[in-house]
């Protein structure tokens, strides 16, 4: 509630720059930790995700599952999390984000009160670039009721000129609307999956584009060939105008809908600001959206979709 801003704020203040890590804490937290992993494990549709990051982003940070392993998470001490503060907060690149019904000036009152006498601190970390893809396919045998599949590569960064056009071509063929490409074909048309989706996520230097879907083992070939040909049509057809206007306005629609969650829309912002120094009024997306032509769909289909650079990994 926002009448509880400052005690919020103070709060979250202590958490993130004040935390003592109690060894007892310390040990009631690694064995949730470790309760969670072995759910994960237990559940292929999300492991399979981290697993591709590691194909597809091979000996990088992105490619690590970001729960570690058992033997790592046995290993924590106090002293750990310390270093790793010490080694990676930037006070430089620390962002306060509010939305709420708050007045600015109040918010920047309590910021200052609760963070000015916060000691500078400059991390000397460097991220390097991830590099070094090949294609790769790799079937994982697993005792699963169904097949689970992850196809994809590198793709985009933030700041390429490409991300929102290709952006907009993974939405059609895989987004959340029910109306996208695969959904009609594989689910509604065929009824292989109960779901698959596409997706891209952009990163300051890089970019996944990648699909998820789990289906019957007998019935693998079949969806690798209906997906296959939903790309090739992509790379050999340019979209109609009625279909890149029913594109650009579905995806005008969805980024809407999605500021209207005040989580979202604070955790946009402060995303902007550390990846591109600004936030991106919507308005300013809405336009760069219908400036999209079909000509540029289809380029950037041949070169993204190409068979030889897609990535395989199958739980089966």
């Amino acid at each position: 509630l926002d009448e509880h801003f400052v005690k919020a704020v103070d709060l979250l203040t202590d958490i993130a720059f004040n935390s003592t890590f109690p060894e007892k804490q310390l040990e009631l937290e690694r064995g949730v930790i470790l309760e969670e992993m072995a759910m994960y494990l237990d559940s292929p549709e999300d492991a399979i995700q981290d697993e591709f990051d590691g194909i597809v982003f091979p000996d990088h940070a992105l490619g690590v599952n970001i729960l570690g392993t058992q033997e790592s998470v046995k290993g924590f001490t106090r002293e750990d999390f310390n270093r790793f503060i010490y080694e990676n907060l930037d006070t430089e690149r620390t962002v306060l984000s509010v939305v709420g019904n708050m007045d600015f000036k109040k918010v920047v009152k309590v910021a200052e009160k609760f963070l000015k006498d916060i000691p500078a601190k400059k991390s000397n970390r460097v991220r390097m670039r991830p590099g070094g893809y090949e294609k790769k396919e790799v079937t994982v045998q697993k005792d699963n009721n169904q097949a689970q599949v992850a196809i994809g590569r590198p793709s985009f960064e933030l700041s390429s000129p490409d991300r929102l056009p290709f952006f907009a071509l993974v939405n059609l063929l895989g987004g959340p609307g029910m109306n996208s490409r695969f959904n009609l074909s594989l689910r509604e048309k065929y009824g292989l999956v109960y779901q698959i989706e596409a997706s891209l996520v952009s990163y300051s230097d890089t970019g996944l584009f990648s699909i998820f879907f789990g289906t019957d083992s007998r019935n693998l070939e079949k969806a690798f060939r209906l997906i296959s040909r939903e790309l090739d049509l992509l790379k050999g057809k340019p979209l109609g105008d009625v279909q890149l206007k029913t594109l650009k306005d579905q995806l005008k629609g969805q980024l809407a809908m999605a500021e209207e969650s005040k989580q979202g829309y604070m955790l946009m912002m402060a995303k902007s600001i550390l990846d591109l120094g600004y936030v991106e009024p919507l308005g300013d997306i809405f336009r760069e959206i219908d400036t999209i032509g079909a000509a540029r769909l289809q380029g950037l289909a041949t070169e993204m979709f190409a068979e030889e650079e897609l990535s395989r990994l199958i739980y089966n």
